[in-house]
C-alpha cells in the first residue's frame, strides 16, 4: 500500500522489497469511507481512553519515536482483548500477545519482526526491561557476535510501539513514564460477548478500519510540515505526527494534545 499526502492506493509492483518474518499475517484489502471509531465496538474504551489508543495506532504507522501504551485496569476489564484487537488492525501476528522477555536480545528480535511489541499481563517491569523498552520506543541497536565467526558482529536496529497490559503500577522509572500513554480501561458495565462472535464481526470490519487508518496517515504526511504545537512535550515528533493526522480522523484540532 503506497501512502502519500493525497491518499493511498494498493500497488502490484512496489519499488521496494519487503521481508515477511515468521508469524506475520496478511492485512485485508483496505476499504475507503470507514472510521476508526468502528474499532470501539471491539475494545473496552470510553471517551477518555479512546484518544490515546488512536494516537498509538497512528503513531505506529509514522516515523520517529513511538509511545509505550499501558493498558491498565482491574482483572476482567478486557485488557488483553483490547490490546490484541488494537494490534491486529495494523500488525496481525500468529502470536499477537507475548509474555515478559527473558533478556534484551529476545526483546529486540521481537521488535525487529513487528511494528508492535505487545507484552501481556506484566506484574512488574524490572529496571533492565524498563530501560530496554524506552530504547526501543525511541530507536535502539543491539550488537552480537555473528554465527560461525569469532570477531564479526551482527547489528540489529529497531524501533517499535510498545504495548503492555497490567493491573497495577509497574515502575517509577522516569524515562518509562515520560514515554507512556496511560490507558485506564473502564469497568465492564455491559454484558460480555462471545469472543467467537466478536472475532467474526471484527474480521468483517477490518478492511474499513484499515482504510480509515491509512487516510489518517495520509493526512499526517500532508500536514506534518505545517503543524505547530502550542506545547512541545517529551515525545515531540510523535505528538506532532498525531496532531497532523487529526483532520484525517475527523477530530477537532488539538484533541489529542488535550488528552
Amino acid at each position: 500500500m503506497r501512502i502519500g499526502p493525497d491518499g493511498y492506493e494498493v500497488v502490484s509492483d512496489p519499488p521496494v522489497k519487503f521481508r515477511r518474518p515468521e508469524g506475520m499475517l496478511p492485512l485485508p484489502y483496505p476499504v475507503p469511507g470507514g472510521s476508526l471509531d468502528e474499532l470501539r465496538r471491539f475494545v473496552n474504551v470510553d471517551r477518555k481512553t479512546w484518544p490515546p489508543v488512536v494516537a498509538g495506532m497512528v503513531g505506529a504507522a509514522g516515523p520517529g519515536p513511538k509511545p509505550i501504551l499501558l493498558f491498565q485496569a482491574d482483572q476482567g476489564s478486557y485488557k488483553s482483548y483490547t490490546m490484541r484487537e488494537t494490534r491486529r488492525a495494523i500488525d496481525p501476528n500468529q502470536a499477537d500477545l507475548r509474555g515478559s522477555p527473558d533478556n534484551v536480545k529476545d526483546l529486540v528480535i521481537s521488535a525487529k519482526n513487528g511494528c508492535f511489541v505487545a507484552l501481556d499481563n506484566l506484574s512488574r517491569v524490572p529496571h533492565w526491561l524498563a530501560d530496554a523498552l524506552c530504547r526501543i520506543s525511541t530507536g535502539a541497536g543491539l550488537g552480537c557476535r555473528a554465527l560461525y565467526t569469532d570477531d564479526d558482529e551482527k547489528l540489529l536496529n529497531v524501533q517499535a510501539t510498545i504495548m503492555v497490559t497490567a493491573i497495577e503500577e509497574l515502575t517509577r522509572r522516569e524515562d518509562f513514564l515520560d514515554r507512556r500513554l496511560l490507558i485506564e480501561l473502564p469497568p465492564m458495565t455491559k454484558g460480555r460477548d462471545y469472543e467467537e462472535e466478536l472475532d467474526r464481526d471484527y474480521e468483517a470490519a477490518r478492511p474499513r478500519i484499515l482504510g480509515a487508518l491509512l487516510t489518517a496517515v495520509s493526512a499526517a504526511l500532508k500536514n506534518r510540515a505545517t503543524t505547530k504545537l502550542a506545547h512541545v512535550p517529551r515525545m515531540a515528533d510523535f505528538a506532532r505526527w498525531v496532531t497532523a493526522a487529526e483532520s484525517g480522523l475527523g477530530s477537532k484540532p488539538g484533541e489529542f494534545m488535550r488528552h
